[in-house]
């Protein structure tokens, strides 16, 4: 305020002090202040507000602005500096120990781009500085700048005022104005008073606030104890007290989400879990209801809970608590999404969001599907479960959608809703994952195991894994003993009396297939195997045998081939038909009707007769029921009548009929020159006698190597 201001513009360039007439050079001296570095490129001095002088370069936006920042005011320091120059006023101070406020009010006329360093504030002789950090001033307003720093110790240094600009021209750097500076000084023990004041409002508002009431342990018992604490009235001793108040508010603070965890864990509600331990149970219960007297306790303790409480679940899953039970969850197939195979609607392995297992171990894979970006989820899905009668616990791990409306799994005729109510979030196991149990009774049949997954709405989800199964215990009664396989062993006796064969009054197998088949089953049952054979089952075949099998004997001397003549075809045949009796390979027969089509079937027979590719191998008796139990030493006949094709040369066929000792009728090659089915000549015409060795089931085997046409085969 005391100085004289400029009269006329200054520029930031170099003229002559001396004899400038109308300008003044450089930087303008102003009592109190030295000048800082000198040299071109700047410009400072003393302006009246409201007056034309202008700053650093012609023109109306760099003039002062029209009023101070307070009522009274009439000039201020204007300073420019361009090019990378300083422009920069100094006054030499001592300053005592203590806290400090630098206020400066400025005022930016024209020129937004940042500079290169603030220069406003206060600079120890050591080098330390304390100054503004701002680059740059809003044009138009006056801003309070305001530079706050503490010295322990006495300094000597100098105010500073300016900055050091970019490499930038007068339309770029700012053309401050600075209205006075005010440097308000606080003791140092006013100051380390105040500090401890501020710590003490502090720890007060947050031992207050009820937001961390849960924070019970030391951290709680700390802070009052530093709340409640009277300092001496020193500038070291209310340091102490604000830093020990500090750390013990924050160390409060900081220990809230460690106790809120616990706390949320201690709300767990422990469920009767009825086949876990009772040790695991009581661990969880005692999880429970520790208390924690620091915050890493609470946080050990909150996880401990939640290790119980998986524990638990885990222990009631494999049924720890029940002494006979037994682990059977190897008969779900794909049970820990080793592979996705047999799951069906898209279900896929996925690993992103799995589960965390009591043991710490998070589960690599998952069972997951459902989602549609286009569709709502709709996925019913099966799997057989083998297991022996008795009582069974399945559990699954589970998670899905909340928009499902249908998520369930169904087992034996009972039927459980899988957990999705959180929709991915928290859950016993993490991510939303809980455990699902389902007890159901099996009689020892194959049971079907169902997930049904649905929903109206689109992009719905659903992920499943660790299928367990336990047997809770077993249905001995269900399993047939002695009295069973006594009667079944009669029913046997009584059909194997029967005698098997071709003449009058013995029983072809071809015509009592289902007696046999049934007999064959009987026969199959390993009575010595414990706890493997249904009473049902065994005493099902024991009423079919001995009240409900329709054995049929033969009326004469029947033909050993049942199929032999082809029954007859509504139309011919192009693609493959089974022939009764007859192991069918891949070179498929075609059974074929008389037709015009082919005319030379005519003249030879009136029955069908069937086509053999070329290379093809028919055998009769290795179909289950259709046998040849032939007579020990006996001379038999084997007749067929067999021409090529069409349009084929006929080429050999090669016969056998043998037993497991392979006695019989040796390999036998029928050759005949070129054959064709011609209406005059269609068939050559076989006949072959052989002799059985023991008594048996024996194999016709019949052998072609080109396309081959076969009737009338009899034996």
């Amino acid at each position: 305020e005391s100085g004289t201001p400029v009269t006329v513009g200054i520029t930031t360039y170099d003229y002559d002090a001396a004899t400038n007439g109308t300008h003044y050079s450089r930087m303008q001296v102003v009592e109190g202040w030295t000048i800082g570095e000198n040299g071109n490129a700047k410009s400072a001095g003393l302006y009246k507000f409201d007056e034309n002088p202008f700053l650093g370069s012609t023109g109306a936006s760099y003039q002062a602005p029209a009023s101070g920042s307070a009522t009274g005011e009439k000039q201020a320091l204007g300073i420019v500096a361009v090019w990378s120059s300083t422009a920069q006023y100094k006054q030499a101070c001592t300053l005592p120990a203590g806290s400090y406020i630098i206020e400066v009010p400025v005022y930016n006329t024209a020129g937004t781009t940042a500079f290169n360093k603030n220069l406003i504030g206060f600079v120890e002789d050591g080098g330390t500085e304390h100054l503004a950090t701002a680059k740059t001033y809003e044009t138009g307003r006056w801003i309070a700048e305001k530079v706050i720093f503490e010295l322990e110790n006495e300094a000597s240094g100098y105010l500073s005022l300016g900055y050091k600009a970019e490499q930038k021209g007068s339309g770029d750097m700012p053309h401050l104005f600075i209205d006075g500076v005010k440097v308000t000084y606080t003791s140092p023990i006013a100051a380390a008073y105040q500090k401890y004041q501020n710590a003490l409002t502090a720890a007060n508002a947050a031992i207050g606030n009820s937001d961390y009431d849960n924070v019970t342990g030391n951290e709680r018992t700390v802070l009052q104890s530093a709340i409640g604490a009277t300092p001496e009235a020193t500038k070291d001793a209310y340091n102490s007290a604000a830093d020990a108040l500090n750390a013990a508010r924050e160390a409060f603070t900081a220990a809230k989400t460690n106790y809120d965890a616990l706390v949320d864990a201690k709300a767990t509600v422990v469920p009767d879990l009825a086949y876990a331990t009772t040790a695991k149970k009581a661990a969880l219960t005692d999880a429970i209801a520790a208390t924690a007297r620091t915050s890493d306790e609470a946080a050990n303790m909150a996880a401990a809970i939640i290790t119980a409480l998986r524990a638990y679940y885990e222990s009631n899953a494999m049924a720890e608590g029940v002494a006979t039970a037994v682990d059977y969850s190897i008969a779900v197939s794909a049970a820990n999404a080793d592979t996705n195979t047999g799951w069906t609607n898209g279900v896929e392995t996925k690993s992103e969001q799995s589960y965390t297992n009591a043991d710490g171990t998070t589960a690599a894979k998952y069972l997951d599907g459902g989602w549609a970006s286009n569709a709502p989820a709709n996925v019913d899905m099966t799997r057989t479960v083998e297991i022996p009668a008795g009582t069974y616990l399945l559990t699954v791990k589970a998670r899905g959608a909340v928009d499902l409306t249908t998520y369930t799994l169904s087992i034996a005729g009972e039927t459980i809703n899988l957990p999705h109510a959180n929709g991915g979030s928290n859950g016993v196991f993490g991510n939303g994952w809980e455990d699902a149990s389902v007890e159901f009774e099996s009689d020892g049949t194959a049971q079907t195991l169902e997930v049904i997954a649905q929903s109206t709405a689109n992009q719905q989800w659903f992920s499943m894994n660790d299928f367990r199964l336990v047997q809770l215990s077993l249905n001995e009664d269900a399993y047939a003993g002695t009295t069973e396989y006594t009667a079944l062993n009669d029913a046997i006796d009584a059909a194997e009396a029967k005698t098997l064969g071709f003449d009058e009054g013995e029983y072809a197998p071809y015509n009592n297939v289902e007696a046999l088949t049934k007999l064959a089953e009987a026969n199959a049952i390993d009575q010595k195997a414990s706890l493997t054979n249904l009473k049902t089952t065994v005493n099902a075949l024991t009423t079919y045998l001995s009240d409900d099998a329709n054995w049929t004997a033969n009326d004469s001397e029947v033909n050993a081939i049942y199929d032999g003549t082809f029954a007859i075809q509504p139309e011919h045949t192009t693609g493959p038909t089974a022939l009764v009796g007859w192991n069918n390979p891949q070179g498929i027969r075609q059974l074929i009707k008389n037709t015009e089509t082919y005319p030379g079937l005519n003249s030879a027979t009136d029955k069908a007769a069937v086509f053999a590719w070329g290379n093809t191998t028919m055998i009769y008796g290795e179909t289950e029921g259709y046998t040849l139990p032939l007579n020990e030493y006996t001379l038999y006949e084997l007749s067929f009548k067999t021409c090529g094709w069409s349009d084929g040369d006929m080429g050999y066929v090669n016969v056998d009929i043998k037993n497991s000792s392979n006695e019989g009728l040796q390999t036998v090659r029928t050759v005949t020159a070129t054959k064709r089915i011609t209406e005059s000549d269609p068939w050559n015409e076989f006949k072959i006698l052989f002799v059985t060795g023991e008594a048996g089931n024996y194999k016709l085997g019949m052998w072609t190597s080109k396309h081959t046409t076969f009737t009338d085969i009899v034996l």
